[in-house]
């Protein structure tokens, strides 16, 4: 039997989703660079809107980006992003224009191979420690991988242009643009099968503990999301039960939550 939308655990999770990505950085580099970044207390992301680069953690190895390519370090984890190929010199000095809304960086003396959008993912606060806490401490969207890549693509395409291009608003575009980039990206993840996996239903306490937070406060939460506007504690677990878990619907009637 199918399931309704309302039934689909990542279509109620939606509001959970609710980010606020900061464009920092628009890097443009050429011949042998390293760019490194120190561990912050957001979420980091890196967009690759052409060529390559590799993105090395401390004892955890290196990844590879290609052009299309998504990288979210969701506990801004330290890392150094680099050229994918070294040409046996030095690292390339950075340089640095802080001109505009968003810094741009090149390499000096060389014509760039690599263009990088890079800032900080920040998400609804009310939600942000419980939400952030089941993510792993990297998560990557190829451009060769799933049915949306087209999609993406043309995203990053607006988001490149609009950078790209001196037209009064563009920073706003880009911005708003990757807002939709990585709640798209972050429901990709939350639906991969290895992901979606049976658990028991969370309670106002484990969901509390997991974001070192009070019952109340997630209550309070909850409520905003569901847009209900009594303290019951009873109606705002039935109405997140139903808009997140897929439980029956709750309606309300003559001033009282019924299911039906």
């Amino acid at each position: 039997m199918a399931r309704t939308r309302s039934a689909d655990p990542p279509n109620g999770l939606a509001p959970l989703l609710r980010v606020r990505p900061e464009l920092q950085d628009y890097c443009r580099f050429g011949g042998d660079w390293r760019a490194p970044h120190d561990a912050i207390n957001a979420a980091q992301f890196h967009i690759v809107t052409r060529g390559q680069c590799v993105i090395e953690r401390p004892g955890l190895g290196h990844i590879r980006l290609s052009k299309g390519d998504i990288l979210l370090l969701p506990h801004g984890n330290a890392h150094i992003v680099r050229a994918a190929k070294a040409d046996g010199q030095a690292p390339r000095p950075i340089m640095v224009d802080y001109s505009s809304a968003i810094r741009s960086k090149t390499t000096e003396g060389v014509e760039p191979e690599t263009e990088i959008v890079c800032g900080v993912l920040r998400f609804e606060s009310a939600t942000e420690n419980y939400f952030v806490s089941t993510l792993p401490n990297i998560v990557v969207l190829h451009s060769c991988e799933g049915p949306v890549v087209d999609r993406f693509r043309m995203i990053m395409l607006g988001i490149r242009g609009e950078l790209d291009g001196s037209r009064p608003g563009g920073i706003v575009i880009a911005t708003d643009s990757a807002c939709a980039l990585f709640v798209m990206m972050l429901r990709e993840y939350l639906e991969e099968p290895s992901v979606r996996k049976p658990a028991e239903q969370p309670t106002f306490a484990s969901l509390a503990a997991a974001a070192a937070t009070s019952r109340t406060t997630i209550i309070h939460c909850l409520r905003r999301i569901a847009g209900v506007a009594t303290s019951d504690r009873e109606v705002v677990e039935k109405t997140f039960r139903h808009s997140v878990l897929g439980g029956p619907p709750v309606t309300h009637s003559n001033g009282a939550f019924t299911r039906r």
